[in-house]
């Protein structure tokens, strides 16, 4: 049973199924599963504790499929020694060290990365590196093909948006698409580029997007359902 002392916020369990409790003004009683499986039940305020009990216990089973299949998708962030392997770019790449008298941080090429230094922030530094030399030489094309010119373009870790465009036509793309496919970014790319020509998600911006790229609903669904999953940070 619901501790009638719970207070908003508190994790609880009903049935084996452990969930947070949030109350506020909304009218209706919901369920979120987050990214790492874990339960969110939102409630109104005056929803009875009895009430979200059946509630949740109606939707037992439900929870339980759902909680499974995200934790089964999660994606480990793996640890960075030589030898592993990490899909970037769509492409599985090998780690490996790179050659002590080499000039160079890194090197991308064939099926390896080839680090100086084998370790997560050395990782990390290179794959910002890979996104942003790609992200620059598919704008030099899609911009001309849609006529239009950024007047800057940045590279950072985001946590919600995968890119964005200000109205000073300068663009911000999330280095962890280096992890999607390189159609998926190149989708996020003209995304972007299309708001210099339409500021808004207007079906004159789809139509600009789809003449540009007829699938992109496809490549905006792997977003959807996949994109959640990326969210790898190393600081070793």
């Amino acid at each position: 049973m619901l501790d009638k002392n719970r207070l908003k916020g508190l994790s609880q369990s009903i049935e084996g199924i452990e969930f947070e409790l949030k109350r506020s003004a909304r009218k209706t009683m919901c369920i979120q599963v987050k990214r790492d499986g874990s339960v969110i039940i939102l409630a109104p305020n005056k929803a009875k504790n009895e009430v979200i009990e059946q509630f949740i216990i109606s939707k037992k089973d439900w929870l339980i499929s759902a909680s499974e299949k995200v934790k089964k998708r999660i994606r480990l962030k793996p640890e960075i020694v030589e030898g592993v392997k990490v899909e970037i770019m769509g492409q599985t790449r090998t780690v490996v060290q790179l050659d002590i008298n080499s000039k160079k941080d890194y090197l991308f090429e064939s099926n390896l990365l080839s680090l100086y230094s084998v370790d997560g922030k050395s990782f990390e530094n290179a794959l910002v590196d890979i996104v942003m030399l790609y992200i620059q030489e598919k704008i030099a094309v899609y911009s001309k093909l849609l006529a239009v010119k950024p007047a800057k373009v940045t590279i950072k870790a985001q946590k919600s948006r995968w890119g964005s465009c200000n109205a000073k036509g300068e663009i911000t793309f999330n280095w962890r698409l280096v992890f999607a496919p390189k159609e998926v970014i190149d989708y996020v790319i003209v995304h972007e580029l299309g708001h210099m020509v339409h500021m808004n998600h207007s079906r004159l911006f789809w139509d600009t997007v789809e003449s540009i790229l007829p699938d992109y609903k496809k490549r905006r669904e792997w977003l959807k359902a996949e994109g959640g999953f990326i969210d790898w940070s190393f600081n070793n």
